[in-house]
Formats: structure tokens, C-alpha cells, sequence
């Protein structure tokens, strides 16, 4: 909801970053309830940009990258 509220490339980067982290979580090597932690890490570093395809496949790859960065911080 947060995401909608702020509009923007944002509901983009959410829906990247909780497949992203839904994955890591099918795959055992994240806890189902760390997944917000992630999505939140990826919101947090998500800027508002413009609403147009080239912007938002760009904002997909940085949210999955920020899931991706995350969970190798964390597990070094």
C-alpha cells in the first residue's frame, strides 16, 4: 500500500524486490519473515523517477539488485 501511495517507480521497485526475495526465500536461504526486511531495503533505496518503460526496467534490475546485494552482505 505504502508503494501506491507514493506512486512513481515505486510499486515497480516493491513487485521486483518481493519476487526477488520471494525467491531467495523458495530457494532456503532466506526466512519467510525476513522477506520485508528486503523489500524495505530495496523501497529505501529506490528513487522517484519517471513512469515510462526504459525507467522502470531500470528500477526493476536496481530493486533486484538491492535484494541480491543485501542477502550477500548479510551472509558475509
Amino acid at each position: 500500500i505504502e508503494a501506491m501511495k507514493l506512486g512513481n517507480n515505486y510499486p515497480c521497485a516493491m513487485s521486483a524486490a518481493n519476487e526477488a526475495a520471494v525467491g531467495l526465500f523458495l530457494e532456503n536461504k532466506i526466512k519467510f519473515t525476513e522477506i520485508y526486511d528486503y523489500i524495505a531495503c530495496a523501497m529505501d533505496a529506490c528513487a522517484p523517477s519517471e513512469v515510462d518503460y526504459p525507467s522502470l526496467c531500470e528500477t526493476d534490475a536496481k530493486a533486484r539488485a538491492s535484494v541480491v546485494n543485501r542477502f550477500i552482505t548479510k551472509n558475509n
